[in-house]
């Protein structure tokens, strides 16, 4: 019970820095991470040799094997900024 009314007490004393630091890293984190997923998807686009994705296209974008790659790509990614962020 002791450790709980210390640890309490921390917390309240270093609210306001604690708060702060998640606000900060969590937007950095984000910004980093969302480029990051926007470059590898528009790279993958560009090695399935497609300009953009239309309907007409995605049967081509989703058959090239680049596409694969940059799913498991992004996923790494997605699972290395949870894995930071918990």
């Amino acid at each position: 019970m002791k450790t709980w009314k210390r640890s309490f007490k921390l917390l309240s004393y270093n609210f306001s820095s604690v708060i702060l630091f998640e606000v900060i890293f969590k937007l950095l984190s984000a910004a980093l991470l969302i480029p990051a997923l926007y470059a590898t998807i528009n790279y993958s686009i560009k090695l399935a040799g497609i300009n953009f994705l239309s309907f007409r296209t995605i049967k081509k974008y989703l058959m090239a094997p680049t596409t694969y790659v940059a799913i498991l790509i992004i996923m790494m990614l997605v699972s290395i900024y949870f894995l930071v962020n918990i």
